[in-house]
């Protein structure tokens, strides 16, 4: 045979050195398999961690007084800031809507795009339509959003159009239906001025019936 030819020392030594090459690949294979089920780990982890990470924050912003720690601690665990509810309203517009101020500033905070639309409005236009009737509460929703945006060194628009209304603009939709309450006007001018202040205009037609707060 093959091995019959071999020297005497590397017939001796062969069964060692087989069996030792058969221990490499053993080895080798374990270590193969053992990299592909991380690899896979990781793979899946996201596509399971990510909506699970998403629901637990919507949760929180939707309680009476979010928590500011843990809606950061979901978000550096992976939540997304830009993900929707059930009915596609992006976080940030349901933060909005329920008065959560503290939930808009760390949604707007996370980098996340606080200017994406929904039904027709961004952020400002929101505040401003929803100040007809809440305007105090709105008002500190508005200075959170800036606080926001400002440690996230992003900008908004104030100027944003809805082609579905007739008050397109957010400074045209903050004064159509106001009230008398002196409260309400106040915070309704604060509004104003922080919208000004970053751009916010009237279209030259409706500067006198929506774009100026009874004083």
């Amino acid at each position: 045979s093959s091995h019959s030819q071999l020297p005497t020392v590397f017939r001796s030594a062969l069964p060692r050195l087989l069996s030792a090459r058969a221990l490499l690949r053993g080895a080798a294979f374990h270590f193969f398999l053992c990299a592909l089920i991380g690899f896979a780990a990781l793979l899946w982890r996201p596509a399971e961690a990510g909506p699970a990470q998403d629901a637990r924050l919507l949760e929180e912003i939707r309680k009476p007084a979010p928590d500011s720690g843990v809606m950061v601690s979901l978000l550096a665990a992976g939540a997304n800031p830009d993900a929707v509810d059930e009915s596609g309203a992006p976080f940030i517009h349901v933060a909005v809507t329920l008065g959560r101020a503290e939930a808009v500033s760390v949604l707007a905070a996370a980098g996340g795009e606080a200017g994406q639309k929904y039904s027709g409005l961004n952020i400002p236009h929101r505040i401003a339509a929803l100040a007809r009737d809440r305007a105090p509460e709105m008002e500190n929703v508005l200075r959170r959003f800036i606080a926001g945006l400002h440690a996230a060194g992003k900008a908004e628009t104030y100027n944003g159009w809805n082609p579905g209304s007739r008050v397109g603009r957010p400074l045209e939709a903050l004064n159509d239906g106001y009230n008398d309450d002196e409260r309400d006007k106040r915070a309704r001018r604060e509004i104003q001025s922080l919208m000004r202040e970053r751009g916010a205009r009237c279209r030259a037609h409706y500067a006198g019936a929506y774009c100026a707060v009874p004083a």
